[in-house]
C-alpha cells in the first residue's frame, strides 16, 4: 500500500488521467489495471530494479488512456467495427501518447508502454 501510495503522490496527473478513463470507459479501466498488476509481476519476476518496475506499473496502467479520447459510440460499439471505425479506434495509441507526453512528470519508459513508435 505505502507504494501505491507514493505512486500516486508522485503522478497525480497520471492518476487523474486514469480516473477519466474510468469515467469515460470502466471495462478499459478494469483492462488497465489488470495489465498493470501482471506487468508488475512479471517486472519483479524477472528482477528488475524497484524503479524500472514502477515506471512499467505507470505505463502498464495508462498504455490505453487514449482510448479516453475516442468516440463512446465507437468505444463501446456492440458487434463488428468497420473499416473506418477500426483505423478510428487504432489511433488511440497515437492519442494515449499525446496526453502522456503533456505531462512532464510521466517518465519516458513510462510512455513507451503506450507509444505508436519504438525506442
Amino acid at each position: 500500500m505505502d507504494n501505491i501510495i507514493d505512486c500516486i503522490l508522485k503522478n497525480k496527473d497520471a492518476i487523474y488521467n486514469l480516473l477519466s478513463l474510468k469515467g469515460y470507459d470502466y471495462y478499459t479501466y478494469t483492462h488497465s489495471v489488470n495489465v498493470a498488476i501482471m506487468s508488475i509481476g512479471l517486472g519483479m519476476a524477472i528482477e528488475l530494479k524497484t524503479d524500472d518496475v514502477e515506471k512499467l506499473g505507470i505505463g502498464a496502467m495508462l498504455h490505453d488512456v487514449g482510448k479516453s479520447a475516442m468516440p463512446y459510440e465507437i468505444l463501446n460499439k456492440q458487434g463488428k467495427l468497420n473499416d473506418i471505425e477500426y483505423k478510428v479506434l487504432r489511433s488511440h495509441v497515437i492519442e494515449g501518447e499525446k496526453i502522456l507526453r503533456a505531462h512532464k512528470e510521466i517518465p519516458d519508459r513510462g510512455i513507451l508502454c503506450c507509444s505508436h513508435t519504438t525506442p
